[in-house]
């Protein structure tokens, strides 16, 4: 995975970053993950392109662990959120975001990067999935395609 970009998955995922969780829902499967901690912060910058190596870098400057071991993590990580389908590869010419370590004195232990999934709710996920809002027509309205039987 050294070297690559990603991007979120978009349309079929959304996600938000709230009070330091990532909380990110799979439009096409129903199901939802919460990510904390160097989890989230790993999700943050993945999703905004930075480049893995820089990640890793990040990470290293803001936690006691070998570069090695966070880079294998860090790779378990993308190969995991790569498989559910909640990123994908970022093959676009936009410079690379750089990420903004955390420095504090003395480094806090480095946890590995986990993204929780749950599927309690895939059924009503599926049934009613997330709907776009039309600023002039609001919600719920019928796609135009939707509207033409004749």
């Amino acid at each position: 995975m050294q070297g690559q970009r990603f991007r979120i998955n978009a349309p079929d995922v959304i996600n938000q970053v709230i009070d330091g969780e990532a909380i990110v829902l799979h439009l096409g499967t129903g199901r939802y993950f919460s990510a904390r901690g160097c989890g989230a912060e790993v999700w943050s910058w993945l999703s905004a392109s930075v480049p893995v190596p820089a990640v890793v870098e990040a990470l290293a400057s803001s936690y006691d662990a070998s570069p090695d071991a966070i880079a294998a993590a860090v790779d378990e990580f993308v190969t995991y959120l790569s498989g559910e389908g909640l990123i994908v590869d970022n093959f676009d010419d936009q410079p690379a975001a750089t990420p903004s370590p955390t420095i504090s004195t003395p480094k806090p232990s480095f946890e590995l990067p986990v993204m929780e999934a749950f599927g309690d709710l895939e059924d009503l996920l599926l049934l009613d999935p997330v709907h776009e809002v039309s600023t002039e027509k609001g919600w719920p309205h019928v796609a135009p395609e939707a509207g033409s039987h004749g």
